[in-house]
């Protein structure tokens, strides 16, 4: 099991870039370990869909469960966050 914290993903560059380099990494090295991540996967959730669906698709592309506990970057104030839209076959978001 691999426990991360704090991933502050975001579109902008070079931050995207390095991230995903990361997870890449992660992938290669720890593809079938399970995953926790706790908390800030996201640096804002001012972020586009886009961004939030291009990180989806990189932690389905592991052969791994991912679960997120979502931390306070994680949410748009009242209105929830769209990191619910992650709950997959192999991702679970806690709140």
């Amino acid at each position: 099991m691999i426990v991360i914290g704090d991933l502050h993903y975001k579109s902008k560059e070079p931050y995207r870039k390095n991230i995903l380099k990361f997870l890449s990494f992660l992938k290669e090295s720890f593809n079938e370990e399970s995953f926790i991540w706790t908390g800030d996967i996201v640096d804002s959730t001012k972020d586009s869909f886009h961004a939030y669906s291009e990180l989806k698709k990189e932690l389905e592309s592991f052969g791994s469960h991912h679960y997120i506990l979502m931390g306070n970057h994680d949410y748009k104030d009242s209105h929830g966050s769209p990191l619910y839209l992650f709950n997959s076959e192999n991702i679970t978001v806690i709140d």
